[in-house]
């Protein structure tokens, strides 16, 4: 039994030796260094829904100065944060080098969003605005981020 066992590992052994020699180089993935046609379309449609928000934005700034709580928080929940989420699906479609900078910047927005929400919870019309500011120019920089289609 033990000439058997024997054997067997000695068998097992040269199959996997052959196994490992016959095995080819590993193949690398060659990262692309442009966009497909299919990734400028889905950029330009999140990008235009992500742009067409600017206009709630405005929105957001009147609710803020004449402090209308409800308004803001509406806004904020609402179409900013579908926003939120178009801005996070654009940043998968970009190329790996441009992926960092928008998403850092996606998360700083988000971060402004939750400075303004524990504003309009507090009715504190001066952090609101400082918030608000953030969010703009947050939202601007993205903008200049990704690729214009």
């Amino acid at each position: 039994m033990s000439r058997v066992r024997a054997w067997m590992m000695v068998m097992i052994g040269l199959v996997a030796a052959l196994l490992v020699s016959c095995g080819g180089p590993a193949t690398t993935v060659k990262i692309p260094t442009t966009y497909s046609d299919t990734q400028l379309d889905l950029i330009s449609n999140y990008l235009t829904t992500i742009e067409d928000n600017s206009v709630r934005l405005g929105q957001l700034e009147a609710g803020i100065v004449a402090g209308d709580w409800q308004t803001v928080r509406t806004v904020m929940r609402g179409p900013l944060g579908q926003m939120i989420l178009d801005m996070r699906n654009l940043n998968r479609n970009l190329l790996t080098k441009d992926q960092p900078p928008a998403i850092e910047t996606t998360r700083a927005i988000v971060t402004d969003l939750l400075a303004l929400d524990q504003a309009a919870i507090d009715e504190d019309i001066p952090a609101a605005q400082k918030a608000f500011k953030a969010v703009k120019q947050d939202y601007e920089d993205y903008l200049k981020l990704v690729p214009q289609v």
